[in-house]
């Protein structure tokens, strides 16, 4: 993905600056100038209590892309500390960010460690209401 920002100096000359390429739903933009002087967003600045931390995984788990729920579970180790949540997943702090890098393949066991470690869990529902 690549995008434009137009800024305008001082005589009123509109230039394009061409950003670079940043990732989808990394939360990590490389290279791209703050143009309107805003602090960046990370969603680990709010994922402070647990009804917050499972309302943001349940979003991701509802976005079609699956790359959306790996970087929702890494915003989630972040905000818990990544050596801890490795340590308590039996992970090394590497392999753990390799793991939750959007295009990776995790095993499902290697997931169900790591949202053990988080301290959530995934519970599967219908979709339809049970008719008794």
């Amino acid at each position: 993905m690549c995008c434009y920002a137009a800024e305008q100096n001082e005589d009123n000359n509109v230039t394009l600056t061409r950003l670079r390429k940043w990732e989808n739903y990394s939360g990590e933009i490389m290279n791209k100038k703050n143009v309107l002087g805003l602090a960046p967003f990370d969603a680990v600045d709010y994922l402070d209590h647990d009804e917050t931390i499972v309302e943001y995984l349940a979003v991701a788990l509802e976005n079609p892309d699956p790359d959306a729920f790996l970087v929702a579970v890494r915003d989630v180790a972040k905000a818990k500390g990544i050596a801890k949540v490795a340590e308590n997943a039996g992970l090394g702090r590497e392999s753990l960010y390799k793991t939750l890098k959007p295009g990776a393949h995790p095993r499902f066991e290697t997931m169900r460690r790591l949202l053990r470690a988080l301290g959530v869990r995934l519970d599967v529902v219908t979709n339809h209401p049970v008719q008794s």
